[in-house]
C-alpha cells in the first residue's frame, strides 16, 4: 500500500491499519506501521481472534509505542465480536484503549 500511494502521489487517501488482518499477514505489525508512517489514517483495534484486545494472543505494546512515535493522531476504532456479550466486550475494549493510549 505504501509504495502504491507514494508512486502515484495520491492525495487524501491513506492506509487502514487493521490489526486483526495485520496479525495474520505481517511478520511484525509495529514495523509495518512504522514503515507506513503518516500514511496510516485509521486503526482497527482487535485481537488475533477478533475478540476485544486481551482475549487473543497479539501483543499490542509495540504497536501502541510505534503509533506514538509516528505521532499518529487519527482514529482508533474497536473491531471486535461481542464476546462473551456486548457489555463485556465494550468494557474490555475501553480498558484496552486506556491501557495502550491514555498517557
Amino acid at each position: 500500500g505504501v509504495q502504491f500511494l507514494k508512486s502515484r502521489q495520491i492525495q487524501h487517501v491513506g492506509l487502514l491499519a487493521d490489526l486483526f488482518h495485520m496479525n495474520i499477514e505481517e511478520a511484525d505489525m509495529a514495523a509495518s506501521i512504522m514503515a507506513s508512517g503518516d500514511l496510516v489514517i485509521h486503526v482497527h483495534f482487535a485481537d488475533s481472534n477478533r475478540r476485544p484486545v486481551g482475549n487473543g494472543h497479539s501483543d499490542f505494546r509495540e504497536v501502541a509505542k510505534v503509533l506514538k512515535e509516528i505521532n499518529y493522531m487519527g482514529y482508533v476504532s474497536a473491531e471486535a465480536f461481542a464476546w462473551p456479550n456486548s457489555e463485556a466486550a465494550a468494557t474490555q475494549t475501553i480498558q484496552s484503549f486506556n491501557q495502550y493510549f491514555k498517557q
